[in-house]
């Protein structure tokens, strides 16, 4: 899949480089940013395919959750300014976990930009860490006041290539975010749930443990 991409990408390179008047420049990096677009979906598809599998491997180490959360949000500023929403969130200091920095990295970073993107100008968005010490675990919750989910598709949004069936969310994609969301916290040994009401916005929350059980 990746294979024809790779001439599209260079023939575009060679053309950025050659004399274009605006116009032309503007096609070049249409072609760019669709490429892009395509390359992350072909990702997302082969994880997806690797999770499913059971080829996905955790490399471990101490996770900042505070970082992980400020470049999160930091990354999405652009979106946030775009459409004039307000984000925040609420974290305990120097609160750790052991897991896989890039996949608890992934799986912020897919269920903040979902909320932003379902969530209409002048919405807000909140990322709350809870630092539960009895369950030796924390508990996270990214809530918005976006357009919501219908009660009878909320146990089908987790699932590969479901999308919600609803006007207000044709969003466009593959609906893989979600899935690789629940493999990633699943694969730490966490759980992955929503809550939502139609019109009235969206929670999504999950669990990772504070320490990894080798098996």
């Amino acid at each position: 899949m990746r294979s024809p991409l790779a001439p599209i990408v260079g023939y575009a390179s060679l053309l950025e480089r050659g004399e274009l008047n605006e116009k032309q420049k503007k096609y070049v990096r249409v072609i760019g940013e669709s490429v892009y677009q395509l390359e992350e979906l072909i990702e997302s598809l082969l994880e997806v395919t690797r999770i499913d599998a059971g080829k996905v491997e955790l490399t471990l180490e101490s996770v900042s959750i505070p970082e992980i959360v400020d470049n999160v949000l930091e990354r999405v500023k652009p979106q946030v300014e775009a459409k004039r929403q307000t984000i925040s969130s609420v974290v305990p200091e120097r609160i750790e976990v052991e897991g896989d920095k890039q996949k608890i990295a992934a799986t912020f970073d897919n269920l903040v930009s979902n909320a932003i993107k379902y969530t209409g100008e002048n919405g807000k968005i909140d990322v709350v860490v809870e630092d539960r010490k009895e369950e030796e675990d924390i508990r996270v919750c990214v809530a918005d006041t976006g357009v919501g989910i219908p009660e009878e598709q909320l146990h089908r949004v987790f699932e590969r290539f479901y999308m919600v069936d609803t006007s207000l969310t044709r969003k466009g994609g593959l609906g893989l975010g979600l899935a690789i969301v629940k493999g990633y916290v699943e694969l730490h040994g966490g759980e992955v749930w929503v809550t939502s009401e139609l019109g009235k916005g969206s929670k999504f929350w999950f669990t990772l443990p504070k320490r990894q059980v080798i098996v």
